[in-house]
């Protein structure tokens, strides 16, 4: 799997470990990026609107990129990637919003606290569900197992050469 497919694709399946050191890489690589650019640009551009944008188009790429290696991760657990919308991305849009109206008060609060306490649940499975949990042996429908050998010389069963 090239690195264009493993970052951009939502076909095929992988292992945890490459979805794990993918996901570390690319938040620290597009740190680092954003770091780089408010090095380069803040003394030229003081203008938190322009930061903001930086910002937003940074977490839209990560966004991006994380949901590709999920529906991936999903692919090699045998489920449908459609999955990664229920498992992450509902549960992180609606966080922020659950936790802002549990901390208004008033009659709201405590749909605010569950709705907010079952994101976070959500979010801890799919953290299970992702990184914990084994991917389906052998191939799947949506293709080989990625920690299959992929050897496809035979091994030699003449004496000596073993």
């Amino acid at each position: 799997m090239s690195l264009w497919q493993l970052l951009f694709s939502f076909q095929g399946r992988i292992a945890r470990t490459k979805f794990l050191i993918s996901i570390i890489l690319v938040n620290v690589l597009l740190a680092a990026l954003e770091l780089a650019l408010h090095k380069i640009f803040s003394v030229e551009i003081d203008d938190s609107l322009f930061w903001l944008t930086v910002s937003m188009i940074n977490a839209m790429f990560a966004a991006f990129i994380w949901a590709a290696l999920g529906v991936k991760r999903l692919h090699d657990r045998n489920k449908s990637g459609w999955w990664i919308l229920a498992i992450q991305v509902v549960p992180s849009l609606i966080l922020y919003p659950a936790i802002e109206v549990a901390q208004m008060g008033g009659p709201l609060a405590t749909i605010g606290t569950i709705v907010a306490t079952i994101s976070i649940v959500v979010l801890l499975w799919s953290w299970i569900e992702l990184v914990h949990l084994r991917g389906t042996r052998g191939e799947n429908r949506f293709g080989p197992d990625p920690l299959a050998p992929t050897s496809s010389t035979p091994v030699s069963a003449e004496p000596g050469l073993a």
